[in-house]
């Protein structure tokens, strides 16, 4: 199905039909089609909210679930029937990434875009079924297969001269399925002469659906970001790097790349301490704190969510009687859909309404919201 949306999506405004179209073609006929202008616009400005409004009406219809929150675009649950609806999202937004990318996320300043190559390549991605592709390369109107990959799925995100000598090469997503993993990347690199190569980028670990690669001006040259992040099964403390990659006398090069680093932190629950830590009769840990300052204890605790390896379903109870205090990393409409899942919750020194605010992952500051009696991200 990947494949047959990124054949579909030649551009931005087709993405909003295409999806349902492909997934729920008798709701294709209640879809509104906007001016073209307004779509590019809406769909470079705020991809993952217009493809997840698409994908999720499409989900709601069937399973009556929400998977994607339809106001912000972000994945709150994937039931397992909803695999083709993921798919197709993660489609729409490499499709937007390709399409908007070079002008909106190029650096700001004078930096110019590169010179087009002077041997362009018409790359090409052929498969059968979800599984299997077939690369393909068009050169001054002959053709190349490039390299043929067995139960992958391969999108073409970029077509750009990556190492400045003149001939089209590619950026190429490998992906192999469901959510547990994000894709593989690779650049391919024409080297002239009907000789090309696939190059794996290493130490890349980006799902599209979150963070898309984006292109960038770099150094005079294009260059790839991406962010990083070790989502999994594993209990490792949150990492989040950004790196940018090119090609370099014909491999992969990383141009730069930056660690987010932690916040300190009065003291922490982290998922790592899980099956380390004693459980109350609900299954979570907990950890003793005076929050309010009045001398006493307070408690806060957390469940686990062994398939992501975070820390969930937080609250924190007040000695003073307070109702359990929900942790919220964001604010939606379905109150299930938006708790906390962190690989740590931190508490901090930093006090507002009266109560000490909590730090979930790296950096991320919630503070208590007595009006709506939960912790949440603090206003930046």
């Amino acid at each position: 199905m990947r494949a047959a949306i990124a054949r579909t999506f030649k551009n931005p405004i087709l993405c909003v039909c295409a999806v349902p179209l492909l997934l729920a073609i008798p709701l294709l006929l209640a879809l509104p089609i906007a001016p073209a202008q307004a779509q590019q616009s809406q769909l470079c400005s705020a991809p993952q909210a217009t493809c997840g409004k698409q994908v999720a009406a499409v989900c709601l219809t069937r399973l009556g679930a929400g998977v994607i929150d339809a106001g912000t675009g972000e994945v709150a649950a994937q039931p397992r029937d909803c695999e083709a609806q993921f798919a197709a999202y993660r489609s729409c937004l490499m499709d937007v990434a390709r399409e908007c990318g070079g002008v909106r996320t190029q650096r700001s300043g004078s930096a110019a875009r590169p010179p087009e190559p002077t041997e362009p390549v018409t790359y090409e991605v052929t498969s059968v079924d979800f599984y299997n592709g077939t690369l393909w390369g068009d050169v001054d109107g002959l053709r190349y297969q490039i390299q043929e990959w067995e139960m992958f799925r391969i999108e073409i995100l970029f077509t750009e001269d990556f190492d400045g000598n003149g001939t089209e090469d590619a950026l190429i997503s490998i992906f192999g399925g469901g959510n547990c993993c994000p894709p593989d990347y690779a650049f391919v690199v024409y080297h002239g002469d009907g000789h090309f190569s696939v190059e794996q980028i290493e130490d890349v670990y980006s799902f599209p659906d979150v963070n898309p690669p984006e292109l960038e001006v770099r150094d005079g040259g294009w260059a790839v970001k991406f962010v990083s992040k070790n989502e999994g099964s594993s209990t490792d403390d949150y990492e989040e790097t950004i790196s940018y990659h090119a090609i370099r006398d014909g491999k992969p090069a990383t141009l730069s790349k930056s660690v987010r680093r932690e916040v300190q932190a009065l003291v922490n629950l982290r998922s790592s301490d899980y099956y380390n830590e004693k459980k109350d009769e609900e299954g979570r840990i907990r950890l003793l704190h005076d929050f309010d300052s009045d001398g006493k204890d307070d408690l806060l605790r957390c469940g686990f969510w062994d398939r992501w390896g975070r820390l969930n379903d937080c609250e924190v109870r007040l000695s003073n009687g307070t109702p359990p205090i929900a942790v919220m990393d964001h604010i939606a409409n379905d109150p299930d859909l938006n708790d906390a899942s962190c690989k740590r919750v931190g508490i901090l020194g930093m006090v507002q309404n009266g109560v000490k605010a909590l730090v979930c992952d790296a950096d991320t500051v919630l503070i208590y919201q007595p009006e709506l009696g939960v912790f949440a991200p603090r206003k930046r």
